[in-house]
């Protein structure tokens, strides 16, 4: 029925940057928002790992298939799958063909940051995503490129303290963008 409640969480049950493991340090960086939430689900995923509160729901977001493939956007596919949808409307109305640069810049400042933690506090960095002298940067890119995308299509705005979240159930939901059938609220303040 319309208006039917589907689901009523108290906000101690998701996950943002403010009440992750990291939350002291990306305050102390001036880090908030979608990239803060990054980084500290990376964290939280490849450090913390079970002694993390948020490990069993962080675990439940793939960032790979089930061949161990990393799940990547259009615009980091091979450029035989990309040229398949050359002049479709993913790429001539919203340019999803073209790598987007603030994902590299995102990239950049978090690894800076993890080597930067690594040398003030000695805080293990996420080798598999931030590895310094790795042969195969663009590996490690992809990585963090799949956990930004994984992320970004499940966050939610929430309130002044948790800014983006992620909402354990409720990402579980449609959410068409142009008909939605389920609304999400927050109370704000």
């Amino acid at each position: 029925e319309h208006d039917t409640l589907l689901l009523k969480l108290p906000k101690t049950a998701i996950f943002s940057a403010s009440n992750s493991t990291v939350a002291n340090l990306l305050v102390d960086e001036e880090i908030d928002g979608v990239l803060a939430t990054i980084i500290a689900f990376i964290y939280e995923t490849t450090i913390f790992r079970k002694g993390s509160h948020w490990y069993e729901y962080l675990k439940s977001i793939r960032i790979c298939d089930s061949n161990g493939q990393l799940i990547l956007p259009p615009n980091h596919w091979d450029s035989v799958e990309r040229n398949l949808l050359k002049g479709s409307t993913l790429d001539t109305l919203h340019g999803g063909l073209v790598p987007e640069d603030e994902v590299r810049e995102g990239f950049e400042i978090a690894s800076s940051i993890a080597h930067k933690w690594y040398e003030e506090f000695g805080l293990e960095i996420p080798l598999e995503v931030f590895g310094k002298g790795s042969k195969d940067k663009d590996l490690q890119y992809l990585r963090f490129v799949a956990v930004a995308y994984a992320i970004s299509s499940r966050i939610f705005e929430i309130d002044a303290f948790h800014g983006s979240a992620l909402v354990p159930l409720a990402d579980l939901f449609n959410h068409h963008v142009l008909r939605p059938d389920v609304h999400f609220n927050s109370l704000y303040d």
